[in-house]
């Protein structure tokens, strides 16, 4: 499987292949196989895009992407830092048109995006307390992978396992029906 480190590559060939994956969404969610076989393909490859990705050194998801922060995440994260989950979400969060709260974005030095507000160095500060939606990303392990194919499109620019395992996906399911 070839995985795209280059970020800004991954970003300019997930825009230029954006109607393929639009189009290729369509297939995915209509493949006549069962759900959990669905799943076990997507998970199995998954699991060998992940073995090549350090995701702590890439973090492009914590520079492109907002995190919803759910009530537990508050608690577990200002337990973690040693404050109160009134002080985590007064500095921490910001409240959000379809979540309760997301975690704060911070400017960006070097313009790639805006950096959630709990990267620092290049590392996450409440990496072992970190929300759930951020310990689940990129959403390829848990079942119902086909519930969840927009979110998987739009993050082929966003993280190299997710475009790595969309575009394998594609010749797996094409060799599995050749039309």
């Amino acid at each position: 499987m070839k995985i795209c480190g280059d970020l800004e590559l991954l970003r300019e060939m997930a825009q230029i292949n954006n109607d393929e994956n639009v189009a290729f969404r369509s297939v995915v969610s209509q493949f006549p196989i069962k759900e959990r076989e669905m799943d076990a393909i997507v998970r199995g490859l998954a699991h060998e895009a992940m073995a090549q990705v350090d995701c702590v050194a890439c973090h492009n998801c914590c520079i492109l992407l907002t995190a919803q922060a759910t009530d537990r995440d508050v608690d577990r994260m200002s337990q973690f830092l040693g404050i109160t989950p009134c002080e985590f979400a007064a500095q921490y969060t910001v409240p959000a048109a379809l979540a309760d709260l997301v975690l704060k974005k911070q400017k960006s030095i070097d313009h790639r995006g805006d950096p959630c507000a709990l990267l620092k160095d290049g590392r996450c500060t409440v990496y072992k307390a970190r929300p759930n939606n951020c310990r689940a990303y990129p959403l390829l392990i848990r079942s119902g992978f086909r519930s969840r194919l927009w979110a998987v499109v739009d993050s082929c620019g966003v993280c190299p396992i997710v475009s790595a395992v969309f575009d394998e996906l594609k010749v797996v399911l094409h060799a599995r029906h050749p039309d």
